[in-house]
Parts: structure tokens; sequence; C-alpha cells
């Protein structure tokens, strides 16, 4: 779960404020957050809503790359949250509909209304593009509505939840920890903790180039 205030800016652009002053729970690993969890961190004294971001690892347009991750959310409610940075098009509000990274659909050549494959070892779903977005940090590389890949064979998982607070982010953050405390792969972040992390991760890798 993260929760915070200010959003540092990485210098280069990796990451930027497209996480509003929200806690956010996180899966650490292959750790998911189950539905009870979900409920107990939406219980939590101080917090005002909270926003189940589930993900699965598949091949989007044929993409080489196995880890891509398509997310399952409620569209209408994510930009309350997290702001994709949508420069295309729009997010989807049905299930026949996802929207790709910027990244995606440069390498296929996909924009609002082409038709994209997304698939895993055991199935895959047709659906049609309804926006291209710049921020995978949160949204992995394709965003749909609950459901819209429920037949690829693989089971969406909770990954994220997260939490609009009132009062204290400190207080928020302590009784979410105590929440979580239960789950071992449950992580509780302040949201610039969160990024300050993702920005390391993207020093790190032209570091090491």
């Amino acid at each position: 779960v993260v929760v915070g205030h200010a959003i540092p800016r990485h210098p280069a652009g990796a990451l930027h404020e497209s996480l509003p002053a929200v806690p956010i729970g996180r899966a650490s690993g292959v750790g998911q957050l189950d539905a009870n969890t979900v409920a107990k961190i939406a219980a939590t004294p101080g917090v005002v809503s909270a926003l189940p971001i589930e993900s699965i690892s598949a091949k989007v347009a044929g993409d080489a790359n196995d880890e891509s991750f398509v997310t399952a959310v409620d569209t209408k409610r994510l930009v309350d949250y997290s702001d994709p940075d949508v420069i295309n098009g729009s997010l989807p509000t049905t299930k026949a509909g996802v929207a790709v990274s910027k990244s995606i659909a440069d390498a296929h050549h996909l924009h609002p209304g082409s038709s994209v494959v997304i698939a895993t070892s055991f199935g895959s779903v047709t659906r049609n593009v309804t926006g291209v977005y710049r921020r995978e940090e949160i949204a992995g590389q394709a965003i749909g509505i609950p459901g819209a890949v429920a037949n690829v064979g693989s089971t969406p998982a909770t990954r994220y939840v997260m939490v609009d607070t009132s009062g204290d982010v400190k207080t928020a953050q302590a009784r979410l920890t105590a929440v979580a405390a239960a789950s071992p792969s449950v992580k509780v972040f302040t949201a610039t903790g969160r990024v300050a992390d993702l920005t390391r991760d993207h020093d790190t890798c032209p570091t090491l180039t």
C-alpha cells in the first residue's frame, strides 16, 4: 500500500506525477492481494475509497516479451488514482476494448481502431484498441476493464490496491501496514516512496548498461 504527497520527478522523464497523493497496496513478487485483504483495506479507518488493480502476464500483439502485463481495472475510477497519460483515444469502457502503452503501439503500429491479440499459453482474445497511453509503471502494457481478458486461460490477480485517505497519511500508512501484516507478500508504501523505488529501478538499468 502506498501513501504520499509529493511525487519526485525523474530528470529524464522516466517517472513524473502520475500518482496523486493516495496510498497504494502492492503484492510483491508473485504474491497477490486476496479478496479478504482488499475488503479489509477498504474498511480501514481513514480510507475514503479503494481501487483494486488486477493484472495478468500475457503477450500483447504477439510481442516476444512474455513479461508484458495486462491490467484489469475500473477505468472510470482509475484516473482519480493514477494518470496513465493517454495521448491518443481513450481508456476502454467495455470488455470489447483495451488501451495499449505507447511502447506496444509503436512496436506494432497500433492506434485507436486497430485490433490487438492478447494471449497466454492457454488461450487468446482479440480486442479493439481504444487508446494509447504513455505511463506503464502502474498500468502495464495494456488496460482493460475487469472481464476484458477473462478468456485467456489465466485468472487476473490483484497486484495493487490504490487508496484515497482522509487525515494524516502516516497514520493511514500505519493502519494499513497493520492490516497487511497477515499477508507477508503485501507491502505498504507512501506514494513518494513507491515512485522513488521505481525511479531507482529505472536509473539502475542505464547505469548498468
